[in-house]
């Protein structure tokens, strides 16, 4: 993503802050929504995609488990699981978890019991444009906390065509059932939970390893203007609002930490940061929708 012309980094970061909204986008990079479908047709035919997925946490509980030397459950709840190589030679394994309302989960949750586990507000993808030592947060900027909303099976199929590509129609996601029907669900159910993740690889979970962290901010805007940080992919927070687990795409974490450092101290950044590992791309699974919520 860093090779990509501002303009064009600008489009994509204004593409996920707008949740799939073209126009929105276009609004957002100050450019016209045909230069918006160029960009995203460009990353297309790169092997890039642009995947639509509801919020975890308007879904469900949500928990982030890292554990040291024993396996992780998979399963219906699971959304992703990490194998992450610490700096001290440790060996992590980290899965991300959603139960939804009512859910049986008593056998998971004893399955977790030997890892550390905590719990998230949300996953989110971040709108990536500005460098994170260069962040300045806006006042009064929360985190969005959907309300919890159960899918009916409509919902889910939207929810599925959309990961695919969120290019995809939404017309063809149920055979049989009408389009203004499938529009009503779209509208009313699934686009306020939308979020939109870019996906860099075809394959692994990214084109490079990435970085597990864990920040630390002042205030609540802090942990907001992360999403707006070029070097994060995704972001975690906490039910604090102080607190998050990040996943960072960067090439050099000494430099990255030597530059947060500097920006705490010459121009007085509100965050604190821990590296706790690399992910291993080939080990490791990509983001995804817990079977749970698929038709």
């Amino acid at each position: 993503m860093a090779t990509l012309a501002v303009s064009k980094l600008r489009v994509v970061a204004a593409f996920i802050e707008a949740r799939g909204s073209v126009s929105e986008a276009a609004e957002i990079a100050g450019v016209s929504k045909q230069y918006v479908y160029e960009v995203l047709g460009r990353l297309r035919s790169l092997g890039f995609r642009f995947r639509g997925f509801p919020s975890l946490g308007a879904l469900g509980r949500v928990l982030l488990a890292l554990s040291r030397g024993s396996t992780l459950p998979d399963g219906e709840f699971s959304v992703a699981r990490l194998r992450v190589y610490s700096f001290g030679g440790e060996e992590v394994l980290a899965g991300i978890y959603v139960l939804p309302a009512g859910a049986r989960a008593a056998e998971l949750l004893r399955d977790l019991s030997g890892a550390e586990t905590v719990e998230l507000v949300d996953v989110l993808p971040a709108a990536p444009f500005h460098d994170l030592a260069e962040l300045r947060p806006r006042e009064g900027a929360k985190l969005l906390k959907p309300p919890h909303r159960e899918l009916d099976s409509i919902d889910k199929a939207i929810v599925a065509k959309l990961f695919e590509d969120i290019s995809s129609p939404v017309s063809a996601s149920v055979p049989k059932v009408s389009k203004s029907l499938l529009s009503y669900h779209y509208r009313r159910h699934v686009k306020p939970l939308l979020r939109v993740l870019l996906d860099t690889h075809p394959m692994l979970m990214h084109a490079r390893p990435l970085l597990l962290a864990e920040v630390r901010a002042e205030r609540e805007e802090w942990v907001a203007a992360l999403l707006r940080a070029r070097q994060v992919y995704l972001l975690m927070p906490r039910p604090d609002s102080l607190s998050a687990y990040a996943l960072l795409d960067v090439e050099d974490p000494y430099a990255l930490l030597k530059k947060l450092a500097e920006a705490r101290r010459e121009r007085g950044i509100g965050l604190r940061m821990s590296l706790l590992g690399y992910v291993d791309p080939e080990k490791s699974e990509k983001l995804r929708i817990p079977r749970v919520f698929l038709p």
